[in-house]
């Protein structure tokens, strides 16, 4: 089975406690029709990811899981490459 811990010893649910407030009551994952991921203007989406992204993420990866990809992300630890941790102390939570 799995463990409830993630990379580093890093709560796999860091992320809902992040970024989820307590009004926050929706099921993930949320699924869509077919339809969300035709082609559309850029990929999957009409535009590109913005260019400056938080936490110092590279743009060309957040492009390619946004808009170009059907079944994975980004390489498992590549979030601890960026400055998401640096910057957590800083952050007011829930991270808008």
């Amino acid at each position: 089975g799995r463990s409830s811990s993630g990379t580093a010893g890093v709560p796999r649910n860091l992320f809902n406690k992040l970024f989820s407030s307590s009004a926050n009551t929706g099921k993930y994952p949320i699924m869509a029709e077919e339809a969300a991921m035709s082609q559309k203007g850029h990929g999957t989406s009409e535009k590109p990811v913005m260019k400056d992204l938080r936490w110092n993420c590279d743009f060309d990866t957040a492009d390619r899981i946004c808009n170009f990809n059907r079944h994975y992300a980004e390489y498992a630890g590549y979030w601890q490459t960026t400055d998401f941790l640096k910057n957590l102390d800083n952050e007011e939570k829930p991270i808008k």
